[in-house]
């Protein structure tokens, strides 16, 4: 990200804090992506692919409409809400889905709820939202 603020290359990270014994740790909500703001018909955005630990960039490059980037960067706050008692999986845990055709996915867990977890993960190059059942996912981290 360095690299990122170097250049002016304008970019989002989605981060969210976490309170782990008494401490708060700052985690993300899709660990390895950065979201960029390029125009690929005038960027040279070939050359984001030379910072260091870039992989790829995903699809096309074709802009995010601001809507949606507006209603992703909503979807992900900062601070997550509270667990209660009536809370299964704490809030941004890390899980792994079981079952389904989502089997094998993972993602971070934004609420929870008796019998059901919200989780957001990486389908197809864009993030989702997915309700799933608590017993079709694990605890990984």
């Amino acid at each position: 990200m360095r690299v990122l603020n170097y250049v002016g290359q304008e970019h989002c990270v989605l981060l969210f804090d976490k309170r782990v014994k008494k401490k708060i740790t700052t985690r993300h909500w899709f660990p390895g992506y950065i979201f960029l703001r390029f125009d690929a018909l005038r960027d040279r955005w070939q050359q984001m692919l030379r910072a260091p630990g870039v992989i790829e960039i995903l699809g096309l490059p074709s802009a995010i409409p601001d809507d949606d980037m507006n209603d992703l960067v909503a979807r992900c706050p900062r601070q997550l809400a509270r667990n209660t008692e009536l809370t299964v999986i704490p809030a941004g845990s890390e899980v792994e889905i079981l079952n389904g055709t989502l089997e094998g996915h993972r993602g971070i867990v934004s609420d929870s709820y008796k019998r059901t977890v919200h989780v957001e993960l990486m389908m197809f190059g864009r993030p989702t939202r997915a309700e799933l059942l608590t017993r079709d996912v694990r605890i990984i981290g």
